[in-house]
């Protein structure tokens, strides 16, 4: 990489991480809504859900790509930095992640053997993946909330990795357009529930393989080291196993007590080794 396409990818996340921390879910930076009509346009053309999907996201990477490639050096650069924010904007989560983690721990903390039910507070827009779900209601004995309290820890735990960790180094990777592709398909994968298909979680789980392991190996350096050690972590980066189990383990490994407040801790601390060490990096190369 040049000296100059570091200083512009640096200055791209710097600016996109900040706006991002003022943008409303639903908001013009993150609006999905083409993203469904395009779908739904290539579904009354293609019968293939495989071959659907891949032709989606074939088309968003070419089309972005292609876009980044025409402005390069515009006004000095300052045309390409801002199409390349408003691309990693979008691709981090549209969820209103932090509200609706203050909504669970304040419900548990005033009713400890609850699980409570939560709707997305951005209006209209798709929840994440794994985020709350309808069927989060009360447990009727101690093993069923047990279970549901494991499966909550799971999803919000996973909420709050894909928002922020696979768009961001899929951008520093392969560029603004990968990560807008990983987010089309987090979305889409979101919404496959209602059409009883699985195509984009699938393709989901290969988009998630590496960031997901990064994540891990980070979650042992700011946690408890030993115990991720004692908990395989080898052989589990090496398994098949989804993003959300690997999540699960490792976090669950990492930290003294298994709440969601000490898993979103983590979480925030390895984000900040992140950008640390993304920083440094970027500044060193």
């Amino acid at each position: 990489f040049s000296s100059s396409r570091i200083l512009m990818d640096l200055i791209t996340l710097i600016i996109a991480l900040s706006l991002y921390q003022v943008v409303r879910p639903g908001s013009l930076l993150q609006r999905d809504d083409w993203l469904y009509r395009a779908d739904e346009r290539l579904s009354a053309v293609l019968d293939n859900s495989l071959l659907r999907a891949g032709a989606l996201l074939l088309l968003i990477l070419l089309l972005l790509g292609w876009t980044l490639a025409e402005l390069e050096g515009w006004w000095f650069g300052l045309v390409p930095i801002t199409v390349a924010v408003a691309m990693l904007v979008w691709a981090l989560g549209h969820d209103d992640y932090h509200t609706e983690l203050e909504r669970q721990l304040a419900a548990k903390e005033d009713n400890p053997t609850a699980t409570e039910t939560t709707n997305s507070s951005a209006t209209g827009q798709q929840k994440s993946s794994l985020w709350m779900r309808e069927e989060d209601t009360f447990a009727p004995d101690a093993a069923a909330l047990s279970r549901e309290h494991n499966s909550l820890n799971r999803r919000v735990l996973y909420a709050g990795y894909a928002r922020w960790f696979p768009p961001v180094l899929y951008f520093l990777l392969f560029g603004p357009a990968m990560a807008v592709g990983y987010r089309a398909v987090s979305l889409l994968a979101a919404k496959e529930a209602d059409r009883s298909e699985t195509v984009y979680n699938n393709i989901l789980f290969y988009f998630d393989w590496l960031p997901v392991r990064a994540v891990a190996a980070t979650c042992a350096l700011v946690g408890d080291f030993t115990a991720v050690f004692r908990a395989n972590v080898g052989e589990l980066l090496l398994s098949t196993k989804g993003a959300p189990e690997i999540l699960e383990i490792v976090a669950n490994a990492s930290v003294d007590q298994v709440n969601l407040k000490t898993q979103s801790e983590l979480l925030y601390r390895c984000s900040g080794l992140w950008l640390l060490l993304i920083v440094l990096i970027l500044v060193l190369s």
